[in-house]
């Protein structure tokens, strides 16, 4: 009886080895490239000015700047960042001010890869001076009346996005920010959009958290949209973003089979008498 229970225990392992070598079809989903960029702070505004040239007034001017500062990652994954310490942007009765700008993606491959991107404004304001032909003086009629409230004033804008093999997803944060004296969510939900009019002097369309799918997969978060019409003196957009990321994904090559076991030879049982 002892040879006989040897003989199970040899066949129990034969399969045991057999049901742990891995299978030659096993594949593991990984990143084979990334993508991420991030702009920071982009404004276009026409400003007419009214009145007489030789006061230096009467001229049409763009105040354009960036976007900027702005980066893009590498496919192979990686980190960048541009800093910008300061933007003072001015014409006629507008006033474009900010204090620090940032711009940063990183990414990496691998079955644990992701990418991430992030855009961040601080102490961003748009003032403007209306003027109006409302009389000064004997002789003068064109005068200056700025907006009680900035056109946007916030302590910090901030898009970012993050992507790895379980999705990608955004969100945008404002900290302390108005538009025309109108206070704005600090965590909007995505593409949220309204309008602000003042006194049928001003009018701000605001679309913020905006969040778009690009065809290659990646999401796009733009923190701050702003379509901007003061009495037709100063039209344009400014805007916060966007930040962008996402992965590609693909497979790892499936391990190289092991050698197949050892076929076991079943032992021999003799009776004796």
């Amino acid at each position: 009886m002892r040879a006989i229970r040897r003989v199970f225990v040899v066949g129990a392992l034969s399969a045991l080895v057999v049901a742990l070598v891995p299978s030659a079809g096993a594949q593991t989903p990984t990143v084979t490239s990334v993508i991420g960029s991030a702009d920071g702070l982009f404004a276009e505004l026409d400003v007419d000015v009214i009145g007489p040239e030789e006061e230096g007034v009467g001229a049409l001017q763009d105040i354009s700047f960036g976007p900027a500062p702005t980066v893009t990652l590498p496919s192979d994954g990686g980190s960048v960042s541009e800093q910008i310490l300061s933007v003072d942007e001015s014409f006629g009765p507008v006033s474009l001010t900010a204090g620090l700008l940032t711009a940063a993606a990183e990414g990496a491959l691998g079955p644990q890869g992701f990418a991430t991107a992030e855009t961040t404004v601080a102490d961003l304001a748009l003032f403007e001076e209306i003027l109006l032909p409302i009389e000064l003086s004997e002789g003068e009629d064109v005068g200056a009346q700025q907006l009680e409230d900035p056109v946007i004033g916030a302590e910090a804008i901030t898009a970012t996005c993050a992507a790895d093999l379980t999705g990608v997803s955004g969100s945008t944060t404002l900290v302390g920010a108005t538009v025309l004296g109108e206070t704005l969510a600090v965590e909007p939900p995505p593409n949220t959009e309204f309008t602000i009019s003042l006194d049928s002097i001003a009018t701000v369309g605001v679309t913020l958290n905006r969040q778009v799918q690009n065809p290659d997969g990646a999401l796009s978060v733009t923190a701050l949209v702003l379509e901007v019409d003061i009495l037709d003196i100063a039209t344009g957009t400014l805007q916060v973003g966007p930040a962008t990321c996402g992965v590609v994904e693909g497979v790892e090559p499936a391990p190289a089979p092991a050698p197949a076991p050892a076929q076991a030879v079943p032992a021999q049982v003799r009776f004796t008498g």
